[in-house]
């Protein structure tokens, strides 16, 4: 099947003992006479593509110079002292609570330091007394190095490490053929190649991306309207609320979901990336439908019906493929702009580690953007292992060896 394609299901008219005094079958011709539009909303043609790459090209020119610099000395050779052969990775998640999200910096760094110190408890670190540790972290120099100093912890700063320089890194250690790193996270979207390009904010003046009105809204209820503009389109932050509006939109125009309590369908940023991704992953139909069954009745209290099941996968898949697409431009703009015809990604984050068809997806819209000769894939994404920490040691070892 084409990226850019869709496979409406057949829905079958409803038998006589069914029949309400809505005639439920002209419903959902309706229904899918608005999918059909909604369709022709989110489909970026491969003349789009290449215009949205032109684009990107164009503002990596007139960018370049006030860039982020990527400061990692080399790419890792394998003989890292820090990091030889295979290694094994042990890690802890801790949530952030909602209230440090808006809370100083002071407080995150607090928090920050007191996890770190409880893992270096739990696993016994460092080994030796008197050892200090590199860490990999954010603006830390100052103030969080002054935290860790505050509470007498043996950890020494060596570097700053931005995730998408980790992914890149990490990638390279592991393969000789990565040239580009990239972030497809839940709420971020990164290339990285000599600059740190932030593209989750390309085309903030709104000049080539297809903006539908559901992206609009949701860009205007965000806390930086008319920012992020490409990242609001792509990221996973924000493709289960793409999906949530569109359904809201489809209940409100035309009863999709007829007589159901649907005031849970109301409040925004209930449904997550990874659960829509279960609504159109490879499998049978009915498997997605059960996914899709599961969801509704856990996230929103409603018992969908197969009818309003099926409309539900066909609305997944429209907003996961047309983030994919817009994915790759990016992708390729760099590699026009590197002159590489081809090479390897390396792209880290949730959302591209959840989504099971997005690969295939943007590797489609690759293809069309620069043109490969047939059945070629000159161009790879692969997933990078835990960037941001594997990364972090990895660059630590390299400014320690130089």
């Amino acid at each position: 099947m084409k990226a850019d394609t869709f496979c409406f299901p057949q829905l079958m008219p409803p038998t006589k003992e069914k029949m309400t005094v809505i005639d439920e079958k002209a419903i959902f011709d309706t229904i899918f006479r608005e999918i059909t539009n909604i369709k022709h909303l989110f489909t970026v043609d491969t003349l789009s593509l290449k215009r949205i790459t032109d684009h990107f090209v164009h503002q990596l020119e007139n960018g370049t110079q006030s860039m982020n610099i990527t400061w990692v000395p080399s790419f890792p050779t394998g003989l890292e002292t820090e990091q030889t052969g295979d290694y094994r990775i042990t890690q802890d998640e801790y949530r952030l609570p909602d209230k440090l999200k808006t809370g100083t910096a002071a407080e995150l760094w607090e928090l920050i330091a007191d996890k770190l110190l409880d893992f270096f408890a739990k696993h016994k670190l460092p080994e030796e007394k008197g050892t200090t540790l590199p860490v990999e972290g954010e603006d830390v120099v100052s103030q969080f190095g002054a935290v860790l100093a505050k509470k007498d912890m043996p950890v020494h700063i060596v570097a700053l490490v931005n995730d998408t320089v980790g992914a890149l890194i990490t990638s390279a250690y592991k393969n000789p053929d990565i040239r580009l790193g990239s972030i497809f996270g839940t709420g971020a979207t990164r290339r990285i190649w000599r600059v740190n390009c932030e593209y989750g904010a390309f085309d903030n003046g709104h000049q080539v991306l297809p903006r539908a009105k559901f992206d609009l809204e949701i860009d205007e209820t965000s806390a930086r309207p008319g920012q992020q503009t490409y990242g609001k389109m792509v990221a996973g932050m924000y493709l289960g609320e793409l999906l949530r509006l569109i359904l809201l939109h489809l209940h409100e125009s035309v009863g999709l979901f007829g007589n159901a309590d649907i005031k849970r369908l109301r409040y925004s940023g209930k449904i997550d990336s990874s659960s829509l991704s279960m609504m159109e992953a490879d499998g049978t139909e009915t498997h997605r439908m059960a996914e899709a069954k599961k969801i509704l009745q856990d996230t929103y209290g409603i018992n969908a019906t197969d009818e309003q099941l099926r409309v539900s996968c066909i609305l997944a898949e429209i907003v996961y493929t047309r983030a994919a697409r817009p994915y790759a431009c990016g992708i390729a703009a760099l590699c026009r702009k590197q002159q590489t015809s081809a090479c390897s990604v390396g792209v880290d984050g949730s959302a591209f580690e959840k989504y099971s068809r997005f690969r295939e997806r943007a590797g489609a819209a690759l293809r069309e953007i620069l043109d490969w000769p047939k059945d070629q894939d000159l161009v790879k994404l692969v997933a990078a292992e835990d960037g941001s920490g594997i990364g972090a040691a990895l660059i630590a070892a390299i400014i320690l060896n130089r």
